[in-house]
């Protein structure tokens, strides 16, 4: 039974491990603007610090512009209502995965039942933890106003990139954070 139970936990592990996915999706809007005023944009250059990773950038525009024209608004470069700009960025990352498998009812050290499972502080049963290292990336998505330069909403996303082994699964995960994001544009009114 331990070895099954240590078999589970691992694959349990490996399939946690191997699905990329996206995370930590926020954002943020001036509750004082008119979106339904906004129906033209166009984007910023990069900035120079960004990570630029051409390809990543051109799955995001791509993605973006379908999203937003599926909204009713268009990409122009003369006199747009908004400016759009892209941050993107990598970082390396470390998970620390703390187990330990149950192998069935025991007693108690007073002989009393205790049921299923260990405890810590158990002496009894193996434990122990995994480290993981991982690279992730982080999406911003940032609308300002193109004669104030005031930003009017911010959308964030971040994913694992390390079980992305193709160009295919890498732009569909790049594609999934930007819809994601872009699900809360134009930002429901409250009325």
């Amino acid at each position: 039974m331990k070895i099954i139970n240590t078999l589970f936990l691992l694959f349990f592990v490996g399939l946690v491990i191997s699905c990329s996915t996206i995370y930590d999706l926020h954002y943020d809007f001036d509750t004082n603007a008119n979106f339904k005023s906004l129906k033209t944009y166009d984007w910023m250059p990069t900035p120079e610090k960004s990570y630029t990773h051409r390809l990543d950038m051109r799955h995001v525009k791509k993605t973006a512009n379908a999203e937003l024209k599926a909204n009713g608004v268009m990409m122009i470069s003369d006199n747009p209502d908004f400016l759009i700009t892209v941050h993107l960025k990598k970082k390396e990352k470390v998970r620390v995965v703390n187990w330990r498998y149950d192998d069935g009812p025991h007693r108690g050290d007073r002989g009393g039942y205790r049921g299923h499972g260990r405890y810590w502080g158990d002496d009894r049963g193996p434990m122990g933890s995994s480290t993981y290292h991982h690279e992730e990336l982080s999406l911003i998505l940032e609308f300002m106003n193109p004669r104030s330069k005031k930003m009017f909403w911010r959308g964030k996303a971040k994913t694992e990139l390390d079980n992305v082994n193709t160009s295919k699964e890498r732009e569909k995960l790049i594609n999934g954070a930007v819809k994601q994001i872009l699900n809360n544009y134009p930002p429901q009114s409250k009325e």
